[in-house]
């Protein structure tokens, strides 16, 4: 079993870097359904009685988060968007608690097994010497990306697009990122790149130092140190072309934390007292300023205020269901309703806390900080070597950079945040239990595995057809842009009748009709725009977007036919627009032009 898990995870932290989630939902969904599936195997080893479930101590808090979010997807407004995003939490949660088996079952063995570890294993155990160097080598390369991204990257991307005309067809976003001069890496955007590169940086000085230095000739080649120092300088580096100002200023925060207990403690770097620790403080705190200044940092911060409208917004929506909030995964279709005027669009409030706050309800918030001030707080005290440690200061790092941007939402980087504070299990001996003691705890493991192997099942049929439906759903795309009109409207209909409740197929649906009612003048085309719109607004009444298109399809139905009717419609879908998104200036304009006509 742990030879099992350790090949596993070996593949998976290999890829997940390199796919975002975010961009990539498919592929996203095969790796929750790959954890899923190992989180079933073990659960039946566990009541086949091949593997033994070793406790966290952070049970009861993860369990009460999804009794909450269970009873809150009741309540839900968007049931779509809330089984993705309630799924995405299961996939996390089931990745720290397997990941916590294969660390702890290596430790437990030892002290079952009566096997004095070497200093060498002690500090670097077997699932550690193969998995963190998998985490740092895959931090090297996509460092390496971002690096060549930022240098030479945007420049042959954006002359390769000139020269084949096809900068009008590119997405603004896309090309907004790619003038703004800011390594996303395989990330998709700056700020969860910098997020990544922040949260390896104390896990590779740890791993570099972890053996201290040879000062003496005769010593052997520290090859931690060897290959660390050069992969620290390209995290660094890494970092200076993100442009980060919250992952600086998380950074710079957290390094000064370090270095102060550091010093406090008298437990630096492990170096026979030859290297104070005031030295290294003065280093990292100079490299800190420089990146800091260098990278015009002091400019940026009044970017911050974007995020503190994106926080008050979040308080005004939780204040509406301050108990379960309006569901997961539903902050950006209740935003617009809050939106501050000066305030940007946006889908995540950009900060953990705040968006669990307005889409899960004070219930939620309460019992997931439980659960990371619990791992946080167990990390500290287990962490006994340079490595463990250095996992400590990275987790922190990586929780509270998710306390001012979306963290979470990025599935690549939220993985790390559950990953890493797995490899540092609980050491302390296990408590002798009677056999009686023995039994029950048995007992009770078995009927807790066969209760989450019906949990996985019904999870893992739920997961499934999203992610059939979602296959459906980009083949539909890919043949509407290649003009194949029918047969992505084919893809279309398997897609909606896999997910009924997902509004953007409908929508989509809509958009089509809506297209060629337009260019053909085909009343019958617009007609079933109408109804596709009127779908994806009994799916989704706080669609904002889903009102304007159905006011537009019933504008251009009075348009042609001359029938009134249709354009009091209309001034009806643009009135719920404009009231669901009092801030947006297009649906405000739209609205104020049929009441002239």
């Amino acid at each position: 079993m742990k030879r099992f898990l350790l090949f596993f995870f070996a593949l998976f932290l290999i890829f997940r870097p390199f796919i975002d989630g975010l961009t990539y939902s498919v592929i996203q969904h095969l790796f929750e359904i790959s954890t899923l599936c190992v989180a079933l195997f073990f659960a039946g080893a566990v009541l086949a009685g091949f593997a033994r479930y070793q406790r966290t101590g952070v049970e009861l808090p993860a369990l009460l988060f999804f009794l909450f979010i269970l009873a809150g997807s009741f309540f839900t407004t968007s049931p779509y968007r809330t089984a993705v995003i309630d799924l995405q939490y299961l996939y996390y949660f089931l990745l720290f608690f397997l990941f916590y088996q294969l660390a702890s079952t290596e430790e437990l063995g030892h002290q079952k097994k009566g096997i004095k570890k070497s200093d060498k294993s002690e500090r670097f155990p077997e699932v550690k010497r193969v998995l963190v160097p998998i985490i740092l080598f895959t931090g090297f390369l996509v460092s390496l990306y971002g690096i060549h991204q930022y240098f030479w990257g945007f420049r042959d991307t954006l002359n390769y697009l000139s020269e084949r005309g096809l900068l009008k067809g590119t997405s603004p976003d896309l090309l907004a990122r790619i003038y703004s001069k800011r390594a996303f890496a395989t990330f998709v955007y700056p700020n969860i790149f910098a997020a990544y590169l922040i949260t390896l940086i104390p896990l590779t000085f740890s791993f570099a130092f972890a053996n201290g230095i040879p000062w003496k000739k005769d010593e052997e080649t520290n090859w931690n140190l060897l290959f660390g120092i050069p992969l620290l300088l390209l995290l660094f580096l890494a970092l200076f072309t993100t442009k980060s100002a919250g992952g600086l200023i998380i950074f710079f925060s957290v390094t000064i934390l370090w270095l102060v207990t550091l010093q406090l403690t008298k437990k630096g770097v492990k170096n026979s007292g030859k290297q104070p620790a005031f030295f290294l403080i003065i280093l990292v705190v100079a490299i800190v300023f420089l990146t800091l200044y260098s990278s015009g940092f002091f400019s940026k911060a009044l970017s911050l205020r974007d995020r503190l409208f994106y926080w008050l917004s979040s308080f005004q929506i939780w204040t509406h269901r301050p108990l379960f909030g309006f569901g997961s995964g539903t902050f950006g279709l209740h935003y617009a309703r809050f939106k501050m005027p000066l305030a940007l669009e946006t889908q995540h409030s950009h900060s953990i806390f705040f968006e669990m706050l307005a889409e899960n309800g004070i219930l939620c918030l309460a019992t997931f900080f439980w659960f990371w001030l619990l791992v946080l707080k167990k990390i500290w005290k287990n962490a006994r070597s340079p490595i463990e440690k250095g996992i400590f200061w990275g987790v922190l790092t990586l929780f509270l950079h998710s306390q001012i941007d979306f963290d979470l939402a990025d599935p690549s980087l939220a993985t790390y945040l559950f990953l890493l504070p797995a490899l540092v299990p609980d050491k302390s001996e296990p408590k002798p239990l009677s056999d009686k003691k023995r039994r029950e705890n048995l007992l009770l493991t078995r009927i807790t595995a066969g209760i989450i192997i019906l949990t996985m099942l019904l999870a893992g049929l739920r997961l499934f057809r999203i992610f059939r439906s979602e296959r459906y759903y980009q083949r539909a795309l890919a043949s509407l842009s290649a003009g194949g009109v029918e047969e992505g409207m084919v893809y279309l209909h398997k897609a909606s009748a896999l997910e009924p409740r997902n509004a953007f197929y409908p929508l989509t649906s809509g958009n089509v009709c809506y297209k060629l009612g337009i260019v053909t003048g085909n009343l019958d085309s617009l007609y079933q725009a109408i109804n596709y719109y009127q779908k994806a607004v009994e799916l989704e009444p706080f669609g904002a977007s889903f009102r304007f298109r159905l006011g537009e399809a019933a504008l251009a139905i009075s348009k042609i036919s001359g029938n009134q009717d249709w354009k009091e419609y209309a001034k009806l879908c643009f009135e719920a627009a404009v009231r669901l998104y009092p801030t947006k200036k297009e649906y405000r304009e739209r609205w104020l032009q049929t009441l002239k006509r």
